[in-house]
């Protein structure tokens, strides 16, 4: 008969054994939500605003003489539109119990609505010939 070392575990036995069932929160718990969830929402609906604002931008075009100047009002207000359907979304979220979720989408589109300012305050700079 052969004995284990004492180095080796035992059978069966690891170093280290996961618990047998996933951590849960405690009965009566609400679920509050994630805020990761909530930024995947505003960019989600970020991407969905992009065709809306390409439509615009090719209506414009048809009816307006300098579209050149429309389109930059577009994306003036882009960053701006978006907390339209945001600050709703928001709303809904919190009177359903995820205020988590609503806090992720805020700060999300505040987040893009910066980016989008940046992005248009370079493009105010570079030098403009429409000719």
């Amino acid at each position: 008969m052969s004995t284990p070392e004492p180095d080796e575990p035992a059978t069966g036995a690891t170093p280290y054994s996961p618990p047998a069932s996933p951590v849960v929160s405690p009965p009566g718990t609400p679920d509050t939500g994630s805020a990761i969830l909530g930024a995947v929402l505003a960019v989600g609906a970020l991407v969905l605003l992009v065709p809306v604002a390409l439509v615009g931008m090719a209506l414009a075009s048809m009816v307006m003489p300098e579209p050149s100047l429309f389109a930059y009002g577009v994306f003036l207000c882009f960053g701006f539109a978006q907390w339209v359907y945001l600050v709703p979304i928001g709303i809904w979220l919190r009177r359903r119990g995820k205020p988590q979720t609503a806090l992720g989408l805020w700060i999300m589109g505040a987040v893009m609505c910066l980016l989008n300012s940046a992005c248009f305050g370079l493009l105010l700079m570079m030098p403009m010939n429409f000719r």
